[in-house]
C-alpha cells in the first residue's frame, strides 16, 4: 500500500501506467474468453446425439483410467521464506544540481587572456583559468599593495621595538622589585642582630652587676679577712673580666657581619662609592675576624686564675673593639657616600646602635682592668688597705646597675628604629611593586596598540593582495567548467561574469515536498535514485531547507548522491524513493510469475500430498520480479513458479 501523495504531473504518469495495465489485463482476460468460447463449442459438437453414448462410454473410461493411473504435471517451485525490508515510502522527482559551484567573476577592468579553459572540462584547485591584463586598476592595484606591504614593515619594525622597550622597562621594575625585597631581608636581619646584640649586652651587663655585687661581698669580706679572701676576690673579678671580654667579642662578630651585609648590596651603592673603599673595608672586616679569632683561643685558653694574663686579653680587646669602631665608623662613610642611601638607613641605624654598644663594652672593660690593677696593688698592701678594695667594689656595683639600667631605657628605643626600618622596607615593596604592575599594564596596553596596528595593516596588505590576485582567475576547487561567459580577447569589467565551476564528485537532488509529506523525511534517510541512462544510485537526506515557497507552498529537500563516475548531470531529472523511516519489517516476498489472475482476482497454487492448492493471496509492492504478498501465505509454505498457468485446482505435481 502506498504513502505516495504525488503532484499532478506524477498523477498523471501513474494514470499512465494503470491504464496500461488495465490494457493488458484486458488483453489477457480476451484471449482467455476465447479459449473458453472454443471449448463450449467443441464440447457443443461433442454433445449430439448420434456421440452422446458414445461420448459418456469414453468419459467413464478416462474416469476409471484417471482413478487406476492419474498423470502428474512437470512444474517448479519455491519455499517461501520471510525476508527484511524497508518499503517504499513515497516517490518523488527530483533534479540534479552541483554540489558545490562557483561563478568566476572579473575583479578588475582588463582584457581576458590566457583563456585556459572551455565548457565540459576538467580543472584543479588553483588552476589558472584567464588573466585579466593591460588595466589602470591593475597599476594601481600593485602600487596599493607594495605601498601596504612598507607600511607593514614599518608597523612591524615599531611592533618589535615596543616589545624590546616594554620587557626592558619590565625588567628594571622587576629589579626594583628583588632590591627593595633584598632591603627589607637586610632589615629583618639587621632587626634580628640587633636584638640579640641587646640581649647579649643586657644579659652581660646583669654577670657585670652580679659579678660587681660579688666583688663587693668579696671586699666587704676581705675587710674582716684580707688574707683568706683576696684569692677568691680575685678570681670573680677574673671572672667578671672575662665575661665582659665574651660580651666584646660578641660585639665584634655582630658588627663584622653587618659589615658584610654592606659589602653583599656593593653592586647597589651606586658610582660614588670607591672601589678601593671596598676593598679596605673588606680587609679590615678580615682583619677585625683574625683578631676576633685569635683572642676567642686565648679566651677559651686562660685560666681564670690568672689575673695578669685575663688583663692581657682585656687589653687586646679594647684594641680589637677600637679597630672595629673604626671599621663601622667607614662602613657609615660608604653609606654616606651611595647614591640610594635612603633604602641603607637600616644598616647606618645598626651601625650607630653598635658603635654605642662598644663604647659602654670598652668602658665596662676598662673598669675590669682597672679592678684588676687595683687588685694587684691590693695584694701587695697591708691589710689595712681592704677598706678602699670595699668603697671601689661598691662604684663598680653602681656603675654596673648605672649601665644595665642604660641598656634596659635605651634597648626598646632601638629595637622600635630597627622595626620602623623593617616597616619602611616593607613600604618600598610594595611601591616597587604596584611600579611594577604599572609598568607592565602600560607596556601591555602599548604592545596591544601597536600589535593592532600590525593587524589593520596585514588586512589592508591582503586586500591589496586580492585586487592584485584579482588578475589571474584561478579554480577555488577540482571540478568541472559548466559553462563559459566571454572569449579570449574580451574586455570585461569588474564582477563581470567569465564562467562557472561545479564540483560534480557528489551531487545534490533537490526534491520539492508538501509541508504533509514531510512526515515522511527525515536527515540522514536513506534514498534511491532512478534516473535516465539506467543510472541507479543511492544517497541520504541531508538537508531540509526551513523555509516554504510562497507559490506552489512546498519545501525543497537536498539529497546527497556519490557521483565519482559522473554519470549524473546538472539540470538532469531523476526518481527518487524515500524508504520509510520506520524499523524495516518481515515481509513475504514470492517471483511475480507464480501469481495467476483469475478475472482481476490474483491466486497462486500450493503444493500440499503433490497436488495443486489454488490459494488466493492479498499482493503489496511489486519490487521488479518480486511481489509483496500481505496475506494468504504464510513461511515455510511451498508455491508453484514455472508452469502455474498450465494447471488447475487438484493437480497432481511432479517437482
Amino acid at each position: 500500500m502506498s504513502l505516495d501523495q504525488s503532484s499532478p504531473k506524477e498523477t498523471k504518469q501513474k494514470g499512465s501506467l494503470l491504464a496500461k495495465i488495465i490494457n493488458i489485463l484486458f488483453i489477457i482476460g480476451l484471449i482467455v474468453g476465447l479459449y473458453w468460447a472454443y471449448q463450449y463449442v467443441a464440447d457443443q459438437a461433442q454433445n449430439t446425439p448420434e456421440n452422446e453414448n458414445t461420448q459418456q462410454e469414453q468419459q467413464q473410461e478416462e474416469e476409471q483410467q484417471s482413478e487406476k493411473n492419474e498423470p502428474s504435471t512437470n512444474v517448479e517451485t519455491v519455499t517461501i521464506r520471510e525476508n527484511t525490508q524497508s518499503r517504499t515510502a513515497m516517490q518523488k522527482v527530483g533534479t540534479v544540481v552541483p554540489y558545490k559551484k562557483a561563478v568566476l567573476s572579473a575583479e578588475a577592468a582588463g582584457i581576458l587572456q590566457n583563456f585556459t579553459v572551455e565548457q565540459g572540462d576538467t580543472v584543479k584547485k588553483d588552476d589558472t583559468i584567464v588573466t585579466v591584463s593591460d588595466s589602470v586598476g591593475t597599476k594601481v592595484a600593485e602600487i596599493n599593495y607594495e605601498t601596504a606591504k612598507k607600511s607593514l614593515e614599518n608597523a612591524e619594525e615599531s611592533y618589535q621595538s615596543t616589545e624590546q622597550s616594554v620587557a626592558k622597562d619590565a625588567e628594571t621594575a622587576a629589579l626594583g622589585v628583588e632590591n627593595a625585597q633584598l632591603n627589607h631581608d637586610n632589615a629583618i636581619q639587621s632587626y634580628e642582630n640587633l636584638e640579640q646584640t641587646l640581649e647579649e649586652q643586657i644579659r652581660s651587663a646583669k654577670l657585670g652587676v652580679q659579678a660587681a655585687q660579688l666583688a663587693l661581698q668579696s671586699a666587704q669580706e676581705a675587710y674582716f679577712n684580707t688574707e683568706a679572701t683576696s684569692s677568691r676576690s680575685a678570681n670573680n673579678t677574673a671572672q667578671q673580666a672575662l665575661t665582659g671580654i665574651n660580651a666584646a667579642l660578641s660585639l665584634v662578630d655582630s658588627s663584622a657581619e653587618s659589615v658584610r651585609a654592606l659589602l653583599v648590596m656593593q653592586p647597589m651603592l651606586g658610582e660614588d662609592v670607591s672601589f678601593n673603599d671596598m676593598e679596605y673595608l673588606s680587609d679590615t672586616v678580615d682583619d677585625v675576624r683574625d683578631a676576633y679569632h685569635d683572642i676567642r683561643d686565648d679566651y677559651y685558653d686562660i685560666d681564670h686564675t690568672d689575673i695578669t694574663k685575663t688583663k692581657e686579653i682585656i687589653d687586646d680587646t679594647l684594641t680589637l673593639l677600637e679597630e672595629t669602631q673604626e671599621m663601622l665608623y667607614d662602613a657609615k662613610d660608604i653609606i654616606d657616600d651611595a647614591q640610594d642611601n635612603e633604602n641603607l638607613q637600616t644598616l647606618d641605624t645598626s651601625y650607630n646602635t653598635l658603635l654605642s654598644s662598644i663604647d659602654q663594652s670598652k668602658n665596662s672593660l676598662v673598669m675590669s682592668s682597672q679592678t684588676l690593677e687595683t687588685m694587684t696593688l691590693n695584694s701587695q698592701l697591708q691589710p689595712e688597705g681592704s677598706m678602699a678594695q670595699v668603697e671601689m667594689a661598691q662604684q663598680q656595683v653602681a656603675a654596673a646597675l648605672q649601665q644595665l639600667k642604660q641598656l634596659e631605657e635605651t634597648r626598646d628605643s632601638q629595637l622600635d628604629n630597627a622595626r620602623h626600618g623593617i616597616k619602611l622596607a616593607e613600604q618600598q615593596i610594595e611601591s616597587a611593586q604596584n611600579q611594577y604592575e604599572s609598568v607592565k599594564a602600560k607596556g601591555q596596553l602599548q604592545k596591544l596598540g601597536a600589535k593592532s596596528q600590525v593587524n589593520s595593516l596585514e588586512g589592508q596588505v591582503d586586500i591589496a593582495k586580492a585586487n592584485v590576485d584579482g588578475t589571474v582567475l584561478t579554480a577555488p576547487f577540482d571540478g568541472i567548467v559548466l559553462k563559459t561567459f566571454m572569449d579570449e580577447g574580451n574586455y570585461v569589467n569588474p564582477a563581470q561574469k567569465i564562467a562557472t565551476i561545479a564540483d560534480m564528485n557528489k551531487v545534490y537532488i533537490t526534491v520539492s515536498v508538501t509541508t504533509e509529506e514531510l512526515s515522511f523525511i527525515k536527515l540522514g534517510q536513506k534514498v534511491t535514485i532512478n534516473a535516465p541512462g539506467a543510472i541507479e544510485k543511492e544517497g541520504s537526506v541531508t538537508k531540509v531547507i526551513p523555509n516554504v515557497d510562497p507559490v506552489s507552498k512546498k519545501v525543497t529537500v537536498k539529497i546527497v548522491i556519490p557521483n565519482e563516475d559522473n554519470a549524473l548531470l546538472s539540470g538532469m531529472f531523476a526518481d527518487v524513493y524515500f524508504r520509510d523511516t520506520q524499523s524495516p519489517k518481515q515481509i513475504i516476498s514470492i517471483p511475480f510469475k507464480s501469481v495467476v489472475f483469475e478475472e482481476n482476482n490474483p491466486y497462486v497454487f500450493l503444493v500440499e500430498n503433490d497436488k495443486a492448492v489454488k490459494t488466493p493471496i492479498a499482493p503489496g509492492e511489486i519490487n521488479g520480479d518480486s511481489v509483496e504478498v500481505i496475506e494468504g501465505l504464510q513461511s515455510n509454505d511451498i508455491i508453484v513458479t514455472t508452469g502455474a498457468k498450465h494447471i488447475s485446482d487438484g493437480d497432481s505435481l511432479a517437482y
